[in-house]
């Protein structure tokens, strides 16, 4: 389901059969941003039971101008393509590219150029001091020039404060 809330009326609107295009399948935990007027969706899990694939590792963009979503894959994305997960940090940089770490078992950290033609994951996982562990759940913000992380679970008991 697509939902919108209206800020100014605080009355939500269903915009699932207003969109056109192939709609991603319904998932959790997955990865969400908004970048001008497109929304981008990556990965998260499915209902494998209910002909799902279980984690997913797919990217799906609506465009709000025209109300119409896409399915990008590697035909139409260069670079390498980050692995299937859920519960990643996923966070558009207010210019030009979408951060995506961790979620899962993985530890690694890409970007994706939304402004590149055609769209680019570029492979940052060699970037040093990354955190040594993998996480999920973590979040993140932008202030001053640097990404904060904070916070997360290592898929089990161990949770992280760490900043």
């Amino acid at each position: 389901d697509l939902l919108a809330l209206n800020l100014s009326s605080w009355a939500w609107e269903d915009l699932t059969n207003k969109t056109r295009g192939r709609r991603p399948p319904a998932r959790r935990d997955h990865g969400f941003a908004v970048a001008g007027s497109r929304i981008f969706v990556f990965g998260g899990y499915t209902n494998p039971t209910m002909g799902g694939e279980g984690v997913l590792g797919d990217l799906h963009v609506l465009d709000l101008s025209i109300m119409t979503w896409q399915q990008f894959t590697t035909a139409n994305v260069s670079g390498a393509w980050p692995c299937p997960r859920g519960k990643m940090v996923f966070q558009y940089d207010g210019a030009s590219r979408i951060y995506l770490f961790g979620g899962g078992s993985c530890r690694d950290f890409f970007m994706l150029d939304i402004l590149s033609e055609p769209m680019a994951w570029i492979d940052l996982s060699s970037t040093e001091h990354l955190p040594t562990t993998p996480r999920n759940s973590a979040l993140f913000t932008w202030a001053g020039g640097c990404l904060f992380i904070i916070g997360g679970d290592a898929a089990g008991p161990r949770f992280f404060e760490d900043v």
